[in-house]
């Protein structure tokens, strides 16, 4: 017969079998049990999480960040509109600040309010049921009792109860920006819907109240300077009327003409240009004192005009918000060291760099604006106080005179100029109001937004049923044994000469499954099956020599060989028996004869065959059992005297059926493969490995075998419908019972 193998890289390159309608049946009914389990599993999960869970309740408020203009405006006080997305963002972020939240704790005294206690059932968050089934709550009062010490979080101590609370507000609050427009979305929840009414409240008012803190605390801190300035320049307006009345009364002067002398004009002149820059220096020096306190305080700092009014601020600000965003969007599917992200991290520092750098620019420009008229007020001043020397020289008596009184002017109108800016700046203070509006409060929610049970319910039975038979079709992926008749070509590449059903010994009450043993009438007729198939290909041919072998041990290839030489010689041949697994012989249990003599005492020269060969109970079957163990059975086997011994029986016997160890395990199939005519490879459907047969396969191949085909043994014909054994041999066995017992 012509060697039908494949080599082996024809095996690994075969074309899968293909996937058919009835296929998917069969493999959801073949894994049926797996499929109910992991279904109710799933399903039973959802339902206690749908069923048990507290409900959940969601408050919401809508804030708007719109331009609010002015009631009253004075020049320089006014504050351009919030227009880049960076203070939009800034917005977002104080809304989910640490500070902001522990202000509401506060107001509202959740220190130790039911649903913020450690330990409280309630206080799990979204994952409560989940942290409740699994035993394990992280605020527990075990926990607690464990970190008493207060720890410092954001320069503020707090205790490991009073971070608990803050960490849980935090966690159940959502800041959800609507897309394209200025308003934003608060929402919180809470098992009590009331509570979450009043926290949504809470922090919207507080938030409110924080950012009109934050905008006039540098008008505050100015005003608080101009009033100093005002008590020290009223006292000196004091001093300089009382040194003109008291010159006026020690010279009994009068008030001289201008025009009188050009030094005293020119006197007047400087004198003006003195007052002039004091009252800039002053307001230069007010501007630049605002910047200098706003530098503390980075959101103080963006209300004030001298920044605001900045093009290049603006435009860098826009610059960094758009990064931002950016990184924000990229954020939940990069991670931290993806090239992307280390980019926008490094531009979004380079942006804040520029930034601190440019607002820096404009301190520093102010500042020098400042230094300026100082160097001037001070040069003036020296002018002015040479000219008096000079009009001293001449006309020292007017010239005192006129000293005195152009102090006294000059210090009267710096005074009314120090105060008309310190009533603008109150007002523009009393008057600086919120950007922030609310659009609508937060109601007490009606109904719990979670859990929905008949959603939660629909759902999880629907990925209940989903994963459930996904889980089938996984194990049947990662099932590497051939179980099928197509596996056995794709996989091995040699033909499938016939199935040999599984049969449990349950069902044969202790009996053997020798065919002489009253076997099921499938099991039967699958070896008349095999022995029609193995005639067919062989053409009938006399002095067949066959090695029957496997990949691993319990595969059942001593069964194969001994109930296929029974059913052979049913139909009248002669058969004989070899059973040449020397290490593990099985036949001699199988046909109830002894092990010995047998083919070692033969090969040993201690026997001769005609004394070694027994008949058996079965007609046309012979046994040459293993005989006594030898210490080299490899090299027995592999012997010249073996492979004229089995040219010999041919002579005797219409076929020679060989029993071989598993190829796994030693090299005597190996050996003997090439000594027969045709090799029987037995596979078993319950625990054969794919890529075990294979190479077993290829080691027969590198020694020179000509396989006959193979065998799939203890296929479970009644459960497996994957085989399409189904359609016919309920029906076919059902017939065969009926024809024996009639």
């Amino acid at each position: 017969m012509a060697d039908t193998a494949q080599t082996p890289h024809e095996r690994e390159t075969a074309d899968p079998m293909e996937w058919r309608f009835q296929d998917i049946g069969s493999v959801l009914y073949k894994r049926r049990w797996m499929v109910a389990a992991s279904f109710l599993f799933c399903a039973g999960i959802v339902a206690a999480y749908t069923l048990t869970g507290i409900p959940i309740y969601q408050a919401q408020a809508q804030l708007m960040l719109a331009d609010k203009s002015a009631i009253v405006t004075f020049e320089g006080s006014e504050d351009k509109p919030d227009d880049h997305r960076g203070y939009l963002e800034t917005q977002y972020r104080l809304l989910q600040s640490r500070s902001l939240a522990r202000r509401v704790v506060d107001e509202l005294d959740l220190w130790n309010a039911e649903g913020f206690k450690p330990g409280n059932p309630a206080s799990g968050g979204k994952f409560g049921f989940i942290k409740r089934w699994i035993g394990m709550d992280v605020a527990s009062p075990a926990s607690v009792n464990r970190a008493v010490s207060p720890v410092e979080v954001g320069g503020v101590k707090e205790t490991f109860v009073q971070s608990a609370v803050l960490d849980r507000l935090l966690s159940n609050l959502t800041i959800a920006p609507v897309r394209d427009t200025r308003i934003i979305e608060v929402k919180y929840e809470s098992p009590d819907p009331q509570l979450a009414a009043r926290i949504v409240n809470a922090l919207t008012n507080t938030y409110i109240k924080q950012d009109v803190e934050v905008r006039s605390k540098a008008s505050k801190e100015a005003l608080v300077w101009l009033d100093q300035q005002l008590t020290e320049q009223r006292r000196r307006v004091e001093d300089s009327e009382i040194a003109l009345q008291n010159y006026r009364e020690q010279k009994n002067s009068l008030s001289l003409e201008a025009g009188q002398n050009i030094v005293i004009q020119r006197l007047g002149a400087l004198n003006s240009a003195v007052t002039q820059a004091k009252t800039d220096l002053i307001a230069v020096e007010g501007l630049y004192r605002q910047l200098a306190a706003g530098q503390k305080d980075r959101n103080a700092l963006d209300t004030l005009p001298a920044i605001r009014s900045n093009s290049m601020v603006q435009e860098i600000r826009n610059r960094l918000a758009n990064l931002q965003r950016e990184r924000m969007q990229l954020a939940p599917s990069l991670g931290a060291k993806h090239p992307e992200m280390v980019r926008l991290d490094t531009a979004i520092a380079a942006a804040e760099r520029e930034l601190t750098a440019e607002v820096a620019k404009t301190v520093e420009s102010v500042r020098q604006e400042y230094l300026a008229a100082v160097a001037r007020e001070r040069e003036l001043t020296a002018a002015l106080d040479k000219q008096k020397a000079s009009a001293l020289a001449l006309n020292r008596q007017g010239i005192e005179y006129n000293v005195l009184l152009r102090t006294v002017e000059s210090n009267r109108e710096i005074y009314e100029s120090l105060l008309q800016r310190a009533n603008q700046t109150a007002v523009s203070s009393a008057l600086k109001g919120s950007n922030i509006e609310v659009v609508d409060a937060a109601e007490v929610p009606r109904y719990p937004v979670r859990p929905n049970t008949r959603t939660n319910l629909l759902v999880g039975l629907l990925v209940s049923a989903v994963l459930a038979i996904g889980s089938a079709f996984v194990a049947e992926a990662l099932d590497n044994r051939i179980r099928t008749p197509a596996a056995v070509r794709n996989s091995l590449g040699i033909p499938l000469l016939g199935m040999v059903p599984y049969v449990t010994k349950r069902s044969m009450k202790g009996k053997s499954l020798l065919l002489q043993s009253g076997v099921p009438a499938p099991y039967a007729e699958a070896f008349r099956a095999l022995r029609t198939n193995i005639l067919a290909s062989s053409g009938a041919a006399q002095g067949r020599t066959l090695l029957v072998t496997s990949a691993a041990p319990g595969d059942g290839k001593s069964m194969v060989a001994a109930n296929l030489a029974v059913a052979i010689g049913r139909m009248g041949s002669r058969v004989l028996v070899v059973d040449a697994d020397l290490r593990r012989p099985m036949l001699h249990e199988l046909f109830a004869s002894p092990q010995r003599p047998g083919l070692s005492d033969v090969l040993t020269g201690a026997r001769k065959p005609s004394e070694a060969i027994a008949d058996t109970r079965c007609p046309g079957v012979w046994l040459l059992a293993a005989g006594t163990g030898l210490s080299n059975p490899s090299e027995q086997l592999g012997s010249k005297r073996f492979k004229e011994f089995l040219d010999k029986l041919s002579d005797s016997f219409d076929w020679v059926i060989v029993d071989s160890p598993p190829v796994m395990a030693v090299t005597d199939p190996a050996v003997l493969s090439n000594m027969v005519s045709g090799v029987l490879f037995v596979v078993n459907a319950r625990q054969t490995q794919q890529r075990v047969a294979q190479v077993a396969l290829d080691r027969l191949e590198t020694a020179g075998a000509s396989f006959a085909g193979a065998i799939l043994n203890a296929v479970t014909l009644d459960r497996d419908h994957y085989y399409n054994t189904s359609y016919y041999l309920p029906f076919y066995g059902e017939y065969i019972s009926k024809k024996q017992s009639a």
